[in-house]
């Protein structure tokens, strides 16, 4: 299954392993909100992550790792001018792309 690539599709990538079942709830609470989202379901590299989801198209990268695991949170990248914007906590990716303020 490839999903739809749109203009808010996401990819998350996992920084770290230990982070990875909390990127399999956020990318279900994405998927729940009919937003396009791809998982890279093998370990690899973060670079190769970013990768991979510039040449699927995706419009955005949410990173997960160690700390934003700890911490329930997630840092979401902008992929067409690389715009970043870290600690976002999980309750609020309801609705994330209204909200979002990348200026």
């Amino acid at each position: 299954y490839v999903p739809e690539v749109t203009s808010q599709s996401v990819y998350v990538a996992v920084a770290d392993e230990v982070a990875r079942s909390y990127a399999f709830e956020l990318a279900t609470r994405l998927r729940s909100q009919n937003i396009s989202t791809n998982l890279n379901v093998k370990p690899s590299k973060l670079g190769q992550q970013f990768k991979h989801a510039d040449h699927l198209g995706c419009a955005f990268v949410i990173t997960i790792g160690e700390d934003e695991l700890s911490k329930k949170t997630f840092s979401i990248k902008r992929m067409s001018d690389g715009k970043e914007k870290h600690h976002i906590e999980i309750d609020k990716i309801d609705g994330i792309f209204e909200k979002l303020d990348l200026t």
